[in-house]
């Protein structure tokens, strides 16, 4: 089956233009912790919102609850709130999360496959279509962690490929979506590493974490089981750069001896949750600095468990990149933080990188830790 017929302009950039083998700079980086963050909520809104995007000095977040925005002033005091319609004419029908190119908010459907531009009152004022209807299930829409991206030109839409017969991912497939704000033509970038040729299930291990550096205009891409980051240029042009854990050295741990062996939920759970894996990338512009965590196994005792609660348990690190993607630090251990694929939520001001904390115990408030990046 053609992917996007008709309306895919099929790029062969595919091929990567630039490797970069793993260097190190002549100078490092560490983190310490700041003050803590908090929004304070109404009685409406919740600890899971998505999306913290800052657009005309306020910070909103896409509030699933009620299918509203909520936009916090500089005190972090929600200021104002946008219903979004989800019945009658031209309305959403299933909205996942929000993002912006800096002047307007746009909201993600997933049931329509529509990245919808929207006016102040939260109505549909120009979608743009992700693809056609058969690929409606593939696709996976503002999520904590596979978050869309715009800028002045480009809509890039970060997806995971069909399902196979045997409910598994077809890893043979690219990963991104660039749409052409100007005509909606689209381009396909970005296969799966070869590493997703091993036999995996899917699931946690196939998201891909996407940040944007609006200083180079590129988007940066980070595979769950690749030591390498992936920079998609303006022009269309693909560089990898190596972005290694001290933590560990390869995947084996996340595969199987067949597809077919992948069918227990708990040893497909147990490999994603028992070995390190890579997971949000994030660039911090007033450091000119990517950070990228790392999952760290869970220990066997808390794997017993039908179900273990990723949120509680998992702990994380995070490697620092300079502008040049050169490794210039790895943390240690960090404290009080949740990754976890529906809270992981973070976003940069000048006092720090700030992300979702697991003690969310004050149901008046959402916190945020802050991690500050100091050169030396």
């Amino acid at each position: 089956m053609n992917r996007l017929p008709f309306v895919i302009l099929l790029s062969f950039t595919l091929i990567y233009s630039c490797k970069e083998s793993t260097k190190e700079a002549d100078y490092s980086a560490s983190l310490s912790y700041g003050d803590d963050i908090t929004f304070k909520l109404d009685s409406l809104t919740s600890f899971s919102a998505k999306s913290p995007i800052f657009l005309n000095g306020q910070w909103c977040f896409f509030n699933s609850i009620n299918n509203s925005i909520k936009c916090f002033d500089s005190d972090f005091k929600i200021e104002k709130t946008i219903d979004l319609p989800v019945s009658g004419p031209n309305s959403l029908v299933s909205p996942m999360g929000i993002t912006t190119d800096g002047n307007s908010i746009y909201v993600s459907d997933y049931a329509k496959n529509t990245i919808d531009l929207i006016d102040n009152e939260g109505k549909i004022i120009l979608n743009y279509y992700l693809q056609p209807d058969e690929l409606e299930n593939s696709t996976h829409i503002s999520t904590g962690l596979s978050q869309i991206k715009i800028d002045e030109q480009f809509i890039y839409v970060p997806f995971q490929g069909n399902h196979n017969n045997n409910k598994s991912i077809n890893h043979s497939d690219p990963t991104i979506v660039r749409i052409n704000k100007l005509d909606s033509t689209k381009a396909l970038f970005i296969n799966y590493p070869s590493n997703y040729q091993n036999p995996i299930t899917g699931g946690r291990q196939s998201l891909i974490a996407t940040t944007y550096n609006s200083k180079t205009k590129s988007l940066i891409v980070s595979f769950p089981l690749d030591h390498r980051v992936f920079e998609l240029k303006n022009d269309g042009s693909v560089r990898e750069h190596m972005a290694k854990s001290d933590q560990f050295d390869d995947f084996d741990g996340h595969y199987f001896n067949s597809l077919t062996s992948a069918t227990n939920f708990k040893t497909i759970n147990d490999k994603y949750l028992g070995n390190h894996s890579y997971w949000l990338i994030h660039y911090d512009k007033y450091t000119d600095t990517y950070i990228r965590f790392v999952n760290l196994p869970l220990e066997k005792h808390q794997m017993d468990v039908l179900n273990p609660d990723e949120a509680t348990l998992r702990k994380y690190k995070a490697i620092l990149l300079n502008s040049n993607f050169q490794k210039i630090g790895e943390s240690e251990i960090l404290k009080d933080i949740n990754l976890e694929l529906t809270q992981a939520k973070v976003f940069t001001t000048e006092d720090g990188v700030h992300v979702f904390a697991k003690n969310q115990e004050n149901e008046d408030v959402m916190r945020f830790k802050t991690l500050k990046i100091t050169y030396k």
